[in-house]
Formats: C-alpha cells, sequence, structure tokens
C-alpha cells in the first residue's frame, strides 16, 4: 500500500506570471499521470474524502447516461 499526498494547486489562488502556470500545469500534469496508475484517488474537500473515478469507469456507468 502506497499513499501520495499532492498538492491540488489548480483550484486555489496562484501567480498569473510564466514560472507560476508552469507550476501548475506541470503539478496537474504529475497527478493526472499517478491517477491513472492508482487503484483509486480522492479529493480531500473540508476534511472529507471525496473518490474521484476514472474516465473510463465513469463513461461505463449510467450515473450521467451516455458520455
Amino acid at each position: 500500500l502506497s499513499v501520495i499526498v499532492s498538492e491540488e494547486v489548480g483550484l486555489s489562488v496562484h501567480g498569473a506570471d510564466e514560472i507560476s502556470r508552469d507550476f501548475v500545469d506541470k503539478v496537474g500534469a504529475l497527478n493526472q499521470e499517478i491517477a491513472k496508475i492508482a487503484s483509486s484517488v480522492f479529493l480531500i474537500v473540508a476534511g472529507r474524502a471525496v473518490p474521484l473515478m476514472k474516465l473510463e469507469d465513469l463513461k461505463e456507468s449510467s450515473y450521467f447516461g451516455n458520455l
């Protein structure tokens, strides 16, 4: 069992300069790559764990109908 904790920088206020945007883009890309290989992914909001579904699982579910 491994646990990876990462900042979700895209949901917060960040600098408008090129270095800040580059950092946000790279952290976001890294988070997406880790999520692709993870068995489960959670977003922690206000101390609560919100499970995130993989896109292919979401497409197979009937929750949103036909995506």
